[in-house]
Parts: structure tokens; C-alpha cells; sequence
């Protein structure tokens, strides 16, 4: 994986300017050559440019099973509806939706 995201000189510069850059969801391989997901900070503290490298492979695998357990239970709740019987009247006269 690469980090295109400009030359040490334009980041540098990008943090003079803004202060703190930040990097969300960047893939990286560690020094033992496993992939991660990282979110990365640049910040201008004093003399020194700081980076910070946040592993976040974890929350990003458990927001993906938040959100395949919530379309579950989106899809298991209409199923549930599609099988019920809805009466609706109307003009005193009752419409049956459904089985």
C-alpha cells in the first residue's frame, strides 16, 4: 500500500498552515507485513512534526457487522409485517390487506 497523499514538503506545509492534518481510513502494512486499517494525525507541535498512527482494523470490522446485524433486522422485521393481515376501514366499509 502507498500513501499518496503529497511529498514530506507539502504536508509539512499543510500542517504549518492547518495545524493538524488528518488521514481517515488508511490501509498500511505493518512491519511484519500484516494489512491494517489506520486513521493518521500530522500535528505541528513546537520544533517537531508529529505524526500519530491509530490501528482501527478492529472498529472498522465490528462497524461492518453492526451494519449487516441492523439490515438483518431491517429485512427479518418487513418479512415479519408482509405475513400479518392488515385491516383498514374506510367510510365504514373494512378493507383487508395481506393473508
Amino acid at each position: 500500500m502507498t500513501f499518496n497523499k503529497g511529498t514530506p514538503q507539502e504536508l509539512l506545509q499543510r500542517v504549518i498552515k492547518e495545524g493538524v492534518v488528518y488521514f481517515d481510513d488508511v490501509q498500511v502494512l505493518t512491519k511484519d507485513g500484516k494489512s491494517i486499517f489506520t486513521d493518521i494525525y500530522l500535528t505541528d507541535k513546537t520544533n517537531l512534526l508529529q505524526c500519530n498512527i491509530l490501528d482501527i482494523t478492529l472498529k472498522k470490522e465490528l462497524v461492518f457487522e453492526r451494519d449487516q446485524m441492523f439490515t438483518a433486522v431491517v429485512q427479518a422485521n418487513a418479512n415479519c409485517f408482509d405475513s400479518i393481515p392488515i385491516c383498514v376501514f374506510y367510510n365504514s366499509v373494512k378493507y383487508v390487506i395481506g393473508h
